[in-house]
């Protein structure tokens, strides 16, 4: 007995780039979640979630517009958007998240390997981590303060702390700590 043939191929296919897709989104969104762990979670999470949204709006656009070349599009996400006629608002934290996930599939992806090799102040300014930090995450807080954050009596006696916040500052207390930690 043979191999059976699917009876919609293309469909099958289509489910299966879908179904790489939501592994790689679900998975990046779940890296986001696990940053208090640590700070690898974010490259994981930023390459997971720019590949994933690279490859659905590539994918959305061979189905809505089959004769265009997807792939000859490259990295380039804010064009694939251009090229979906999708919008948001330009002052939108949506935006945002696109123009950073845009620029990091583009190349910022290679910015520590860049500032290794060349030791420029400036590359280490523009790391991801720390503009995800500084350009997202505290544009979030600002526009949804965290809730009721606790705030630990003074712990800076009881153990030393050598920790750094995604902007690279330094955290030296226990008190500090888990106050950042909580938002």
């Amino acid at each position: 007995m043979g191999m059976m043939e699917p009876k919609h191929p293309r469909f099958e296919i289509v489910n299966r780039e879908a179904a790489i897709i939501a592994g790689l989104l679900t998975g990046g969104l779940e890296n986001l979640r696990k940053i208090a762990e640590g700070q690898a979670f974010y490259y994981q999470a930023f390459y997971s979630i720019s590949t994933g949204l690279e490859r659905l709006m590539k994918l959305l656009l061979h189905l809505e517009q089959p004769n265009i070349k997807a792939k000859s599009y490259g990295h380039e996400l804010d064009t694939l958007r251009e090229k979906l006629n999708i919008q948001f608002p330009l002052d939108s934290v949506e935006t945002m998240i696109l123009l950073f996930f845009n620029e990091f599939a583009k190349g910022e992806r290679y910015n520590i390997i860049d500032f290794l090799s060349k030791n420029d102040g400036l590359q280490l300014t523009n790391e991801p981590i720390i503009k995800f930090y500084k350009t997202i995450m505290l544009e979030i807080l600002a526009r949804h303060p965290a809730g009721r954050v606790w705030i630990p009596p003074p712990l800076e006696n009881i153990a030393n702390v050598f920790h750094t916040r995604e902007d690279l500052s330094v955290i030296n207390d226990l008190t500090d700590l888990s106050i950042h930690g909580q938002i």
